[in-house]
């Protein structure tokens, strides 16, 4: 088989010189350290290295052998898993240096890091796909993923001595695989958080500016960082969990232009930098930084309500907080957005902006948008159910309803040039669930009077549909998404119970008030007529003049 073709000898996985350098910073706190105490705390581990005792690693080395962790594909196999890792996925998290990792890896028989190669070959592999390729070939493909993803994952596991900077690029590897089904245990989180976790052990979010690390170091250990940080921030926007990382207690500097440039002294790059990828990566990080600001304003707004009824906008005052939250987060998305380079702002209209960068950036960006408005949507449904009579039904909805309308025709629309250029199936797994929220924001609409807002509703969700499809055959997480979306679309019921939830609490003079009655001296709401529980969908007047 050409996927068990070398042998590498367990003798240069289990190489004590492998093994990172011990941090004093990490273990004696966090006071600032002299260069005495530094340089006795690096004594006391260097006096200790005589008297370790040199481990017996026979039983790791049996399980190395029993999933074939210690073989790799053949030179020619390998290489082109290499090329499509570097020129399909290396933009999404550029942690390697690619100048480095040909000197460190020139002997594939040889590697300086088996944990790492093994997971670069695994996502290359992952993204490598030929448009020709039948679905017997697809699935042999995701198989052969499977295989090599094991046998990096068994090489973390029997804890190989294995040095910082490669240690952390292969946990991201993983982290960005996502190889297991919805939530699962060991899933693109798992890794992220097992990331967030040893580069702190390592101090990667301090500075780096006076610390003994060389010019590549510096350079590996703010790409790192800001890496795991955008996949902290994406990762708990796509399944809701909260930050890993606290930017208010790190001291690392901002990634520059610089830093991702792969020439270190003497050892020039002979791959020019591509800039547009750098910029996107850059004003990725930006877009996490956006992200943290409108969900901890979003924390500060349902803190600030829940002191008056259990986090449910009750009243007057709550609703003017909550009025005032949106619309700072409406004014940092839109700074955010028009401070894009021309490249990385998407348009419908100008071509000349449709690249693979700016659809990512901008499918994100869309998300977030519609998120923010879904979610004042629903929390003045909540608060209409508790009788609040302030909301006012066109001027406080309906801006809303617009927004997450326009920003799902952007998802789909972007959803389908990458499809069309077949990009699609290059995406990150954190992509699927932009689909998943354009596709559920345009299924609010298929019930409006207006027949042209319900064909492109129906359209745009359609597109997300296929896109979701597309990556399903090799994305786990795709999978379910769609199965949930594609439940909802095809069942009529489905999608009038969904809109009606957030719909009828605010029917507005049309719909009869619930009225309240005591009864041993407590209040309960009086059940309505069904006949009165009916939807208004006509009140439904979107604003013809939203750029559709």
């Amino acid at each position: 088989s050409r996927l068990k073709c070398i042998k590498i000898d367990s003798s240069l996985v289990f190489k004590e010189d492998n093994k990172p350098k011990v941090n004093i910073e990490g273990i004696l706190g966090a006071l600032p350290l002299t260069s005495a105490i530094k340089e006795i705390g690096t004594d006391y581990f260097n006096e200790m290295k005589k008297y370790k005792h040199v481990p017996d690693n026979t039983q790791e080395i049996e399980m190395l052998n029993i999933f074939d962790a210690l073989y790799i594909p053949d030179k020619e196999l390998c290489q082109i898993y290499i090329d499509s890792f570097f020129t399909y996925a290396h933009y999404h998290f550029p942690t390697i240096n690619r100048t480095v990792f040909e000197k460190d890896f020139s002997d594939f028989e040889r590697p300086s890091h088996l944990f790492t190669f093994q997971a670069i070959v695994a996502v290359g592999a992952r993204f490598l796909t030929r448009t020709e390729w039948t679905t017997e070939e697809i699935n042999r493909q995701h198989d052969i993923v499977n295989l090599l993803v094991k046998r990096a994952k068994v090489l973390y596991e029997v804890n190989t001595p294995i040095e910082v900077i490669p240690m952390l690029q292969s946990l991201l590897l993983l982290a960005f695989l996502w190889e297991e089904d919805g939530l699962g245990y060991k899933n693109g989180l798992y890794w992220t958080q097992c990331a967030a976790n040893f580069s702190q052990n390592y101090a990667l979010h301090k500075s780096v500016e006076n610390r003994n690390l060389s010019v590549y170091e510096k350079k590996s250990y703010k790409r790192i960082f800001w890496t795991i940080y955008i996949r902290d921030r994406l990762t708990a926007m796509s399944v809701g969990r909260p930050f890993l990382i606290n930017l208010s207690e790190c001291s690392v500097e901002p990634l520059t232009m610089e830093d991702l440039n792969d020439d270190i002294p003497d050892l020039p790059s002979k791959y020019p930098q591509n800039q547009l990828s750098s910029y996107y990566f850059i004003h990725l990080i930006k877009f996490a930084h956006l992200l943290t600001n409108v969900i901890h304003k979003s924390s500060a707004s349902i803190n600030d309500s829940s002191q008056s009824d259990g986090g449910i906008l009750l009243n007057k005052h709550d609703t003017i907080r909550s009025d005032f939250y949106i619309k700072q987060c409406d004014i940092l998305c839109s700074k955010w957005f028009n401070d894009l380079p021309y490249g990385l702002k998407f348009t419908d209209k100008d071509k000349n902006t449709q690249n693979q960068y700016s659809a990512l950036l901008c499918s994100q960006y869309y998300s977030l948008l519609a998120s923010i408005h879904k979610s004042n949507i629903i929390s003045r449904s909540m608060a209409s159910t508790k009788g609040v009579s302030n909301v006012k039904y066109k001027d406080e909805y309906f801006p809303s309803w617009g927004i997450t309308f326009q920003s799902g025709y952007m998802i789909a629309k972007i959803g389908e040039f990458l499809y069309n250029s077949n990009d699609i199936v290059l995406v990150a797994p954190v992509y699927c669930f932009c689909y998943y929220i354009g596709g559920l924001s345009m299924i609010y609409h298929l019930k409006n009077k207006d027949k042209r807002i319900t064909a492109i509703a129906n359209s745009c969700t359609s597109t997300c549909i296929k896109c979701l499809n597309k990556l399903s055959i090799t994305l786990r997480p795709a999978k379910i998404i769609l199965f949930i979306l594609l439940s909802v679309y095809n069942d009529d019921k489905k999608i009038e119970s969904l809109v009606t939830n957030v719909l009828q609490p605010i029917g507005g003079e049309d719909s009869k008030n619930k009225k309240l009655e005591e009864k041993n001296g407590k209040s309960e709401r009086v059940k309505t007529s069904q006949e009165s529980e009916k939807l208004k969908l006509s009140k439904m007047n979107l604003d013809q003049n939203q750029d559709t």
